[in-house]
């Protein structure tokens, strides 16, 4: 019973390791600025490929829609609070429980063979 746990234990750690290993890295693109967003306009539009029309509702809108530039902490609190990020902390706290389980189950394990088994202890 004890090594089937011991093997069911360290299967565990092993997929845990490997879920949260396999989530990749949270993309986030840098925020955009009004300013930046207006240059890339004028920019676009000094190239031709926006019609003056276009160009135009285009500031209008940046400059009328201040609220998103820059992000508010309500936002950036909801981008870090993802599906992904959830299942890799609470993985990552099972994989601290399971490795600090499986240290103090050997650790009493073999402290309880060397007080039983006295030929293994060193004598000074």
């Amino acid at each position: 019973m004890f090594r089937l746990r011991s093997v069911f234990t360290l299967v565990m750690v092993f997929f845990l390791t490997l879920s949260s290993a396999a989530l990749p890295p949270a993309a986030h693109a840098a925020p955009i600025t009004r300013d930046a967003a207006l240059e890339v306009i004028n920019d676009l539009e000094a190239r031709a490929i926006l019609t003056p029309e276009v160009a135009a509702t285009q500031r209008t809108y940046y400059r009328t829609h201040p609220q998103q530039y820059p992000r508010s902490l309500w936002q950036k609190l909801r981008g870090v609070v993802t599906f992904a990020n959830v299942i890799w902390a609470i993985a990552s706290v099972l994989l601290i429980l399971a490795i600090g389980w499986l240290v103090g189950l050997y650790f009493i394990a073999l402290s309880q063979v060397s007080k039983e088994d006295s030929r293994y202890s060193l004598r000074l």
